[in-house]
């Protein structure tokens, strides 16, 4: 039983420490954030605090930006799913965290996207 405990508290921990660090965000981030995005036709997935090594390409039907209904904050919405900047990449491997102004902890720059 204790073990089970103690496995449930790191799991909260874990999961937690690297959850959402750029998914809500200003109007004027997101505002910059599809700016950028609109210049392609994808983008590239990647958590790296989460431990994903390969980057995930994903096409991108929709695009946009809304409130979230919490305060003043708003999320991109790529092909209608609220994404997180910090583990988001331009086609080109630019974080889009970065190009947006908001500051995410424990992710590339830039990752090489070459084999994508």
């Amino acid at each position: 039983m204790k073990n089970l405990i103690l496995l449930s508290i790191a799991l909260l921990v874990s999961t937690t420490a690297f959850a959402d660090q750029c998914a809500y965000i200003t109007k004027k981030q997101a505002q910059v954030a599809v700016s950028k995005l609109a210049l392609s036709n994808s983008i590239i997935e990647l958590c790296e605090p989460c431990g994903e090594i390969t980057p995930v390409k994903k096409e991108i039907t929709s695009l946009g930006y809304a409130h979230t209904g919490y305060e003043n904050y708003f999320e991109v919405k790529v092909n209608g799913k609220g994404i997180d900047l910090a583990y988001t990449y331009t086609n080109l491997g630019i974080n889009m965290a970065l190009l947006s102004a908001c500051k995410a902890t424990d992710v590339s720059a830039v990752i090489n996207v070459n084999n994508l």
